[in-house]
């Protein structure tokens, strides 16, 4: 509630607790930790979102229990887009690409909304390191002709 408030400040401080009564963030639940970087990446901070995505997506693989794909897949498309956050664009490439995987592991529709926002992540991400790419070699040449 108070993240769609735009309350980010009291969602986290409301998500931490949920975690500890779950025994922590190192046993809370994928959901919670899902949660908890989101409203880390909704205040821009983007190392925190990573590292807490990074856990939702290794409890996902470690779970005893069986673990939606779907959930392991978002804990996956919040992993690239906090990379890509903190700038750390072909770690963000690669967590889209595994998130992308599972999606299609996982049968949905091509029409599914977390895959059109996986697809649509991805794609942004591979034109900016494009560009990126082009203004280097750009600089290069022109460094080369002075």
């Amino acid at each position: 509630v108070q993240r769609r408030q735009g309350d980010m400040k009291a969602a986290l401080h409301n998500l931490r607790s949920a975690a500890e009564a779950e025994g922590g963030i190192s046993s809370a639940s994928p959901v919670t930790l899902l949660n908890i970087a989101s409203v880390y990446s909704a205040l821009q901070m983007y190392a925190e979102a990573a590292a807490v995505s990074n856990h939702a997506a290794y409890r996902c693989e470690t779970s005893v229990q069986p673990v939606p794909i779907m959930l392991h897949a978002a804990a996956l498309h919040n992993l690239g887009a906090a990379l890509e956050g903190s700038g750390e664009i072909e770690h963000a490439q690669q967590a889209y690409k595994t998130s992308l995987s599972l999606t299609a592991q996982s049968g949905v529709p091509d029409d599914h909304p977390q895959l059109k926002a996986t697809q649509n992540a991805l794609a942004q991400l591979e034109l900016k390191l494009r560009n990126q790419r082009a203004r280097t070699k750009r600089a290069e040449w022109s460094s080369e002709v002075e």
